[in-house]
């Protein structure tokens, strides 16, 4: 059965209202290596509403390898304008797609309020004082963080969620 509502699967999955939350969402992503990216991509795909990437590298060769959102043209340009320009194709239903070129660790120390805009915030690849510093700030405001590392094959992902009942 053909319809012409490319998000009906997942209204069938999650109903109007998830779909609602998914539209209106604003979603913050530091660092966007493969694991960052490949977490925008399957949020920009089923269309989120808002994606601010912070990332202050710039595209190198390395990530040619192992980062499907960037190719040779992409070299020496800044890894999150690539990014957000490319989801942007991906899903025109997104309404913004911000690139930062900071360091997160910045903005997790020097300017905190940036991140209170955000319904959730998607940390990868942080070192241990900056996802410690980033979650104190996130629960303080009662926004979900996610913590991703990555190492080759291994790794781990973090949730910090402050306390959420659903009933259906």
């Amino acid at each position: 059965m053909a319809t012409d509502n490319k998000y009906d699967r997942q209204l069938r999955l999650w109903g109007v209202h998830g779909q609602r939350a998914l539209a209106t969402s604003k979603i913050c992503v530091l660092n966007v290596g493969p694991t960052g990216s490949e977490s925008l991509k399957n949020l920009v795909l089923p269309g989120c509403g808002d994606v601010t990437i912070v990332d202050p590298y710039l595209v190198e060769e390395a990530d040619l390898a192992n980062n499907f959102f960037v190719s040779p043209k992409s070299l020496g340009h800044p890894r999150a304008q690539v990014v957000a320009d490319l989801l942007q194709e991906m899903n025109p239903d997104v309404q913004n797609c911000t690139a930062l070129q900071v360091q997160p660790s910045d903005l997790i120390s020097n300017e905190p309020s940036f991140f209170s805009a955000f319904s959730i915030v998607i940390g990868t690849q942080l070192r241990e004082g900056s996802a410690r510093g980033l979650a104190k700030i996130c629960t303080a405001a009662g926004i979900p963080l996610v913590l991703a590392h990555s190492y080759g094959l291994l790794g781990y992902v973090r949730c910090c969620v402050p306390e959420h009942c659903i009933v259906e």
